[in-house]
């Protein structure tokens, strides 16, 4: 015998908000939020590593992008005369896709514990920073 009921009634110590809260994606946050309810996080059950990966992704990533934009800047201030726009576009997006390549790389290890996760955020900022700064050096001597 099958019996059908309109109203399902469940008595719970957790409401909608509650469990909303639990499961609410840490990629949205503002890195405020992140760091002001730190602990909260911590008490829901999200990973130590975790938040402090994602806390270091958002303190590197003005550094990330003032390098990109100073190796971007070097390319093009190391045209010459003898050579064509269409070399420094290919090299342009070659240095690009190995940057990609690169900072997904030292993810993967930092995932893999290769490498602490917090390390695997830094490095290719800070091998960014080297090249940039290479760059700048061989531009001023000419």
């Amino acid at each position: 015998i099958k019996k059908k009921f309109d109203i399902h009634v469940l008595t719970s110590i957790y409401n909608s908000e509650n469990i909303n809260g639990l499961f609410k994606n840490i990629h949205t946050l503002s890195f405020f939020d992140l760091v002001f309810n730190y602990n909260d996080l911590k008490d829901r059950g999200y990973n130590h590593e975790f938040l402090n990966q994602n806390l270091n992704k958002m303190l590197t990533l003005p550094f990330f992008l003032f390098f990109m934009t100073a190796i971007a800047s070097i390319l093009i201030m190391y045209k010459t005369n003898k050579t064509s726009n269409i070399k420094h576009i290919i090299i342009g997006i070659m240095v690009c896709v190995l940057v990609f390549y690169f900072k997904d790389l030292s993810k993967a290890l930092g995932e893999t514990n290769r490498i602490s996760l917090s390390l695997s955020v830094w490095i290719p900022v800070i091998i960014l920073g080297v090249f940039s700064f290479i760059g700048i050096l061989q531009i001023n001597e000419k």
